[in-house]
């Protein structure tokens, strides 16, 4: 069960945040534990447009692979 829902503001889809429903943003469920030993579940709602990966990852990538390349050539 979860307990809270984190959805992205103003995305393309709305999302499902209800108890028996199954959002087409496939959320990834994550466990909080609390200060009392108990957890809470919380769902962490994925955008459509892709906002949430991390900007120049796949630039950063690229670079140091061309500059590790470059070294062994």
């Amino acid at each position: 069960m979860v307990d809270l829902h984190v959805t992205p503001v103003g995305d393309v889809i709305e999302h499902d945040t209800s108890a028996d429903g199954e959002c087409v943003c496939g959320p990834t469920d994550k466990p909080v534990p609390r200060g009392d030993g108990s957890v809470c579940w919380i769902a962490i709602h994925h955008s459509l447009d892709g906002r949430e990966r991390p900007q120049g990852e796949t630039t950063l990538t690229v670079l140091l692979n061309e500059r590790h390349l470059g070294e062994e050539a």
